[in-house]
């Protein structure tokens, strides 16, 4: 604010009440006053200058780069050799660990978008394919990104004009290499070969419904051995299983969950948001539960509960806001576990064998562990 024509203009303008109030002047008189010559100095001139001082923070590093921190796990996937994957959302990074937990590679830079093909805005699931190739759903960015197995950027899924996903939610690969994504905007699966070719929609793109034909804002799926693609249909509390053996005439199969109806008991969800098929078994990250329900795979009879219904916690057995499950060939379960900021592991048994990530602490800072205080979350 310029303090000389602000001072300047009061004193003026209280001249010209009295000078009329008096009769010093009427008020139709013209009343010339000069104001004082209040010098502009543009930027860059002499008189005025700008130096670099000190940078507060430290450039495209917005917290330490570790391993041992997830900050938001949102999705969960496993390559051939049982390495698990972690889709880390505001952390924006793809994570790969061993069977014993040991840290492997990364992609992204933790914390960082610079919306270029090596970071990530909103990584949410994560897929890896017959040859190590690593596809990774960027919801923020509306892409899926794919990448060689050392890391590499190869390239992305999809044209605007041929299927591409406006809001990819979920990805699943089955053993002939074709891929599926779930599109929660437009509330369908759309699906391309293993070249990327866009091929069919599974759902109506951009209606929702509660009918076999539709979904609403679907998230994660899975495709297993035998070709049944299973839905997370999130907003329709429910889980749709159906054959895709031939991408030609896919067909329903099942449901599970009551549609539309949410629930906290054994036969309704209430946000299911994961969906995962080992080999006898059937399990889902009932979200706003906070637990994961295990059902017969054959019967798709309620089984057990992981988690104690409707109480968040952050004891081995309790989870806060699941939001994706995967199991590997020997039974173990990984359940990511989102908002405790960590990935809980669960052998065949359903007993708790290690966390990945540190219980309730998204990342480190100048050797602190700290919440995310002053961490800016965009939706």
């Amino acid at each position: 604010m310029n303090k000389g024509k602000v001072f300047g203009f009061s004193v003026v303008g209280a001249f010209l009440v009295l000078a009329v109030a008096f009769g010093w002047v009427k008020s139709s008189q013209a009343l010339q006053v000069e104001m004082p010559d209040i010098p502009v100095v543009e930027i860059g001139e002499p008189g005025l200058s700008f130096r670099y001082v000190e940078t507060f923070g430290e450039t495209e590093a917005a917290y330490f780069e570790d391993s041992d921190h997830l900050n938001y796990p949102y999705g969960v996937g496993l390559d051939e050799s049982g390495n698990l994957w972690v889709a880390e959302g505001y952390g924006r990074r793809a994570m790969a660990y061993g069977g014993d937990g040991t840290f492997l590679m990364s992609i992204g830079i933790a914390g960082l978008s610079r919306y270029d093909d090596d970071t990530f805005h909103f990584p949410v699931d994560v897929a890896i394919d017959g040859n190590g190739n690593i596809w990774v759903a960027d919801t923020h960015r509306e892409r899926v990104t794919y990448y060689n197995s050392s890391g590499e950027y190869q390239g992305y899924l999809g044209e605007p004009d041929s299927g591409y996903a406006t809001n990819p939610n979920g990805i699943a690969i089955d053993s002939a290499g074709n891929i599926f994504v779930s599109d929660a905007d437009c509330h369908c699966i759309q699906i391309f070969d293993s070249s990327g070719v866009f091929t069919a929609t599974l759902g109506e793109a951009g209606v929702i419904g509660l009918d076999n034909a539709h979904f609403d804002n679907p998230r994660h799926i899975t495709v297993d051995d035998t070709n049944l693609l299973y839905v997370a249909d999130t907003a329709n509390a429910r889980v749709q299983i159906f054959d895709v053996s031939s991408l030609q005439d896919i067909s329903y199969i099942a449901t599970i969950g009551i549609p539309g109806e949410a629930g906290s008991d054994n036969a309704h969800f209430d946000w299911p948001m994961g969906v995962a098929v080992g080999s006898n078994r059937i399990f889902v990250a009932d979200d706003d539960n906070n637990r994961v329900q295990v059902f017969n795979r054959t019967t798709r009879v309620y089984e057990a509960t992981i988690g104690i219904t409707g109480s968040p916690g952050t004891a081995n057995d309790q989870f806060n806001q699941p939001y994706d499950v995967v199991v590997d060939s020997t039974g173990n379960l990984y359940v990511a576990d989102g908002s405790n900021h960590r990935v809980q592991q669960f052998d065949s048994n359903l007993t708790y064998q290690r966390t990945y990530g540190s219980t309730g602490v998204p990342y480190q800072t100048d050797g602190q562990q700290q919440q995310a205080m002053f961490e800016y979350h965009s939706q």
